[in-house]
């Protein structure tokens, strides 16, 4: 497979803005649709109350629309007063052995007699006592009301002017909200650069002074160990100068850690080519296989040959001892790591999980485990040597390969996956 560019992880303006567009768009969108499906919500109530008033209007008057039906604020038809002349509506009355007894439709001029009944047989025989049907571009609201003697009335009301309307509006309110997420989106994304800008730059300084720094720590670490030797070679070894060898080792390695971050997002944009994870997970358990033995602890290792990822070879190796490194200290003693490593069963690629006992995890905040210098309380001990910032390593590196690493806590143990 050809060598692939990654984008560089340093460059974070860019992905910055798209991902502030991206979640202020979706808030301004879900915003939009709350209010304009509320509105739009309260006029289909409001149009199916009305017709629904009228139905019923007409139903309890024997099919014939009252002329002097309420208007005003107590009223569902706060409609103008020639409200009544202007509805079209018509009316069947059967008996109860299904022959029609009238039919009223000095109301209406669009349906014929044949049209109209039709429709009441199609509504008498149906199983719904109201409903729509729409023929055309016409609406039909319709009630068909059972009497005690076995009559049954239908009013069919011509409900084309309120549900057209109606349906204008929600074509309109649509049509506003892309309008205003569109404008939204351009308008935004014009000012992107400037919202996401300090951000870029506060980060830019971190890590600069973070390379600095470590830098400038090389240098007193170098001296103060050279010193310690002077001091062995003239009243020897002590207890005292192998503690000042242990921290100055331990402060090189963090300093190490933390320029090895800096340096992760300061880089120029990485090629990524097909390396074989399973050889460099075999190597990285055969490698802690010794260290894991002098604890006490075993580690075993289930890896499918010819497992290959889009990587680069030296981070990717650096990925898996950082997750074998801390299995091996957070292991409870005695206790069993394993590595396993397959391919994806989604899609192409590999997915690496390496798991352990851990006793004290019940009680863990997993979603903190890849913060800097985190470490859990158990961790905390003297006895645990750490800086608590390798998983942020993982985590960093992961990224370079567009992968995914997460932490999970299930039968007493704890699981690092890695999705690449």
């Amino acid at each position: 497979m050809p060598p692939q560019k990654v984008m560089n992880p340093g460059k974070l303006s860019r992905r910055m803005r798209v991902r502030f567009v991206g979640l202020a768009t979706w808030a301004v969108v879900v915003l939009l649709a709350l209010v304009l499906g509320a509105i739009n919500f309260f006029n289909m109530y409001r149009a199916k109350s009305e017709i629904h008033a009228v139905l019923d209007a007409i139903s309890d008057n024997d099919g014939v629309l009252p002329s002097n039906i309420r208007f005003g604020e107590n009223s569902v038809l706060d409609a103008e007063p020639e409200q009544p002349f202007q509805t079209r509506y018509f009316s069947i009355s059967y008996t109860a052995d299904g022959s029609i007894e009238s039919l009223r439709m000095d109301h209406i001029a669009a349906v014929t007699e044949e049209k109209a009944l039709e429709y009441g047989e199609m509504i008498r025989t149906g199983t719904k006592d109201s409903g729509i049907i729409r023929r055309d571009h016409a609406y039909y609201a319709y009630r068909k009301t059972a009497a005690s003697d076995g009559k049954t009335l239908i009013v069919v009301l011509d409900s084309t002017r309120t549900l057209s309307s109606l349906r204008i509006v929600q074509s309109s309110s649509l049509s506003f909200g892309l309008l205003c997420t569109v404008l939204y989106v351009v308008i935004l994304t014009a000012l992107s650069g400037r919202v996401v800008a300090p951000f870029i730059r506060n980060m830019e300084n971190q890590r600069q002074f973070i390379t600095n720094a470590g830098h400038e720590l090389k240098t007193p670490l170098a001296i103060i160990s050279a010193n310690t030797e002077v001091i062995e070679m003239m009243n020897g070894k002590t207890e005292w100068t192998d503690s000042i060898h242990a921290q100055i080792k331990r402060l090189s390695g963090l300093v190490g850690n933390l320029i090895f971050l800096a340096k992760i997002g300061e880089q120029q944009d990485i090629v990524l080519t097909e390396v074989n994870f399973s050889g460099a997970a075999a190597e990285a358990a055969a490698a802690f296989g010794p260290l894991a033995a002098r604890e006490e602890k075993k580690l075993s290792a289930e890896i499918a040959p010819d497992v290959t990822v889009m990587a680069e070879e030296q981070s990717l190796r650096e990925l898996v001892n950082i997750l074998l490194d801390n299995a091996v200290k957070y292991c409870d003693d005695g206790g069993d790591i394993l590595l396993r490593l397959c391919r994806s069963k989604k899609k192409r690629g590999a997915v690496l999980e390496v798991s352990n006992p851990y006793a004290d995890g019940g009680h863990t905040d997993y979603s903190r485990f890849f913060e800097r210098f985190y470490r859990g309380d158990a961790s905390h001990s003297s006895e645990k040597q750490g800086y608590g910032i390798g998983l942020s390593m993982a985590q960093e590196l992961v990224k370079l390969f567009d992968g995914n690493i997460s932490v999970s806590y299930r039968g007493g143990r704890i699981y690092f996956t890695v999705s690449l």
